[in-house]
């Protein structure tokens, strides 16, 4: 077998790779009870092996999961419902008075009770937002103005050399670039970083 064949058949095993992984990556959205880690992938492709160039369908992953039980475990996911009552149930120890009175910026027992009617109508995403919103006021309650301040500007973020890309971080060698752009994680390393900031990094301009 001469050279080009050689180098075709790579490049097409690659392209083949590439499918499968995107592939894989759909099947785990529809499959949450799969954790999406580094660990559940590598245990896809050991379970397929050289197999992993083939053509896969999507449902070979869920005959896959079955034959690997012992090395991917299926994790119950709680309901929509299940996940926003504790959303609620969170929220309301949140605001709880400890007296029930209603003193100190918080709700009396009776006012919690409206608002956790209230609350039971809004959707997982709103109620996210009014737990995280809870928690950094009640935080910032208990910070001087001087220590909000330094916080503040402490946190103010530095506009990347790379944007609307992230930076590279400090410890990352052209070596290690290298090794992603091989690996299944190449497109996600290309969103992240942009080609620009990669390639100043292979050539050493950065």
């Amino acid at each position: 077998m001469s050279r080009f064949i050689d180098d075709k058949q790579v490049a097409a095993n690659a392209a083949q790779a590439e499918k499968n992984e995107d592939l894989l990556t759909r099947w785990l959205v529809r499959n949450p009870d799969v954790p999406d880690t580094i660990a559940t992938r590598k245990a896809f492709h050991d379970y397929f092996g050289d197999d992993w160039c083939l053509e896969l369908e999507i449902d070979d992953f869920s005959f896959a999961v079955s034959q690997m039980e012992t090395v991917v475990t299926r994790q119950r996911v709680p309901s929509e419902a299940e996940k926003r009552q504790k959303l609620v149930d969170d929220i309301c120890n949140l605001l709880r008075s400890p007296s029930g009175d209603g003193f100190g910026g918080r709700y009396s027992d009776v006012a919690l009770q409206n608002e956790r009617k209230r609350l039971h109508t809004f959707q997982t995403d709103v109620l996210i937002s009014r737990r995280d919103e809870i928690l950094q006021k009640q935080r910032l309650q208990k910070m001087s103005v001087p220590e909000i301040r330094r916080e503040q500007a402490a946190n103010k973020p530095t506009p990347s050399r790379w944007y609307p890309h992230e930076d590279l971080p400090a410890n990352t060698t052209a070596e290690d670039v290298k090794k992603a752009l091989r690996s299944w994680d190449a497109r996600s390393w290309v969103r992240r970083f942009g080609t620009r900031q990669l390639n100043a990094k292979l050539f050493g301009d950065i």
